[in-house]
């Protein structure tokens, strides 16, 4: 006999998809902004420091990605082929740029100094790509007959730019922390003011952003339902976060602002998720609507259930060989 009880296989699928975009953004977000702050830093050695700082992890990194777009893909494909239309030149030019990156790693150490122009630029690109897909998905997808009705432009609007703003901000706080936590000197005390600074643009941004992004989108609900309560309380718990890495950035050279401010940072990501939730492409599909048939749902769980351990162990083994400070090896002592 067959259970009519719907198969609660697509929403653990979801919780995986979340799980590695959650991973992504804290993970990679930090080496991005890492990459991004060499655009504003002036001695060489400090810019070569910083790229070889960040050159030991990102490639395990960016692998969560890859997770989030199979994720999508096999588990959801008919939102994935409704997204992908609407988000062609944001989700492009994010590939590349993180291709460029990968290839400015090689070239950096390799040739000229434009290597690291280059890699500092595709890094802002990337960024600001990835909050721009989040501001768009926000304020809906046009969709008619179960296909894209928009333009190839129609992601770039106000809400999208101010996402775009925050993330690239916020990926540059995070990156500050991890360069105070991996560095000594004039290069940690430089992580430390820009880190600061940054504390307090993220801060604002992320007050405009959670008053905004409600509003913007069609699928959030009224004002005191239970998504609205969960969006403030994390708002608030980000800011927190947000103040304790200001205040932990002056006085502590060790990972505890970088814990912060990655906490921060998925306090944000969480209560993005929660305003559209449970559409996948708001307002018209949900991720119910969306999945893939029951039997390759259950398929991808026990699938990624083998490799999702792997790749943490992955992640966690290349943090312990490469904890401490830093240095270059030039600058090691004999």
């Amino acid at each position: 006999m067959t259970s009519s009880l719907p198969s609660v296989g697509p929403l653990f699928w979801l919780m995986v998809v979340f799980f590695g975009l959650l991973l992504y953004v804290v993970l990679d977000g930090y080496d991005l902004g890492v990459g991004i702050l060499v655009l504003f830093e002036r001695q060489e050695q400090h810019r070569k420091e910083m790229i070889e700082i960040i050159a030991t992890s990102w490639d395990g990194n960016e692998s969560w990605l890859l997770l989030v777009m199979i994720g999508l893909f096999a588990g959801f494909p008919q939102a994935y082929g409704t997204l992908l239309p609407a988000l062609y030149i944001p989700v492009i030019l994010m590939l590349l740029s993180l291709i460029f990156r990968g290839v400015s790693f090689e070239f950096r150490s390799q040739a000229s100094r434009s290597w690291g122009l280059a890699f500092a630029v595709g890094s802002l690109i990337a960024s600001f790509c990835q909050g721009a897909i989040f501001g768009s998905l926000i304020s809906g997808i046009p969709v008619k007959d179960g296909h894209f009705a928009g333009t190839p432009f129609s992601f770039l609007h106000g809400l999208s730019l101010l996402t775009g703003g925050l993330f690239v901000c916020f990926y540059c706080l995070t990156g500050a922390s991890w360069l105070n936590d991996k560095t000594d000197g004039t290069l940690a005390a430089s992580a430390k003011q820009k880190g600061r600074f940054l504390t307090l643009v993220v801060a604002i941004l992320l007050i405009v952003t959670m008053i905004l992004a409600p509003l913007a989108s069609p699928v959030f609900g009224g004002a005191f339902s239970t998504k609205s309560l969960f969006v403030l309380g994390a708002t608030i718990l980000a800011l927190i976060s947000l103040g304790i890495t200001w205040y932990s950035l002056k006085r502590l050279n060790n990972v505890a602002p970088f814990i912060f401010a990655a906490g921060a940072l998925t306090l944000a990501l969480m209560s993005l998720l929660v305003i559209n939730y449970p559409y996948l492409v708001p307002p018209s599909m949900t991720f119910w609507q969306a999945a893939s048939p029951r039997n390759t749902v259950d398929f991808l769980l026990i699938a990624v259930g083998f490799c999702i351990p792997v790749t943490l162990g992955y992640n966690a083994f290349a943090y312990v060989v490469f904890r401490g400070k830093f240095s270059l090896p030039e600058q090691k002592k004999v």
